[in-house]
């Protein structure tokens, strides 16, 4: 099995209520969804190919004076941007190669569950890379603490035989 992070470091820049903020990997952001933050490439010669499952957590302020301050991943359930509301979500896109996108990924809407481990994407074992680019974005709210906010994700590559 072969799997591949483009990046380990991506951000939002300076959140805007008006606005959904889209990470970028330069870290300072975008007021547009125009660009993947990160890549994933993937392939493996397994008799059933592989899948790749993502564990996310909330963005929490690692910053904040008066205690933690959590903006929440939408869930399971895609869910449209809605600047003036906390949102953490990501989104999915197949650049090249056969890999297929796990549907609550594959839309123009965004899902991101913070509590289990998710399936993003599986692959087929005929040893072709894949390449998905991931998309992020967030909003916040009027009563959005400021601060520096920060998630982590972790990607698990499974090969099934």
């Amino acid at each position: 099995i072969n799997f591949a992070l483009s990046d380990n470091s991506i951000g939002f820049g300076k959140f805007n209520i008006n606005e959904t903020r889209y990470a970028t990997n330069t870290g300072s952001g975008s007021d547009a969804d125009n660009a993947n933050a990160l890549t994933i490439t993937a392939s493996s010669n397994a008799t059933n190919g592989y899948r790749i499952s993502i564990i996310g957590t909330d963005l929490v302020c690692i910053s904040c004076q008066a205690g933690t301050h959590i903006i929440d991943a939408v869930g399971s359930t895609p869910v449209s941007p809605s600047p003036g509301t906390e949102q953490f979500g990501m989104r999915a896109v197949l650049i090249e190669g056969n890999s297929v996108i796990a549907n609550q990924f594959n839309s123009n809407d965004w899902s991101l569950e913070s509590e289990f481990a998710t399936e993003l994407a599986n692959g087929f074992g005929d040893e072709v890379e894949s390449e998905i680019g991931l998309r992020f974005m967030a909003n916040i709210e009027p009563l959005t603490t400021g601060g520096v906010y920060r998630s982590e994700l972790q990607f698990i590559v499974t090969a099934n035989f």
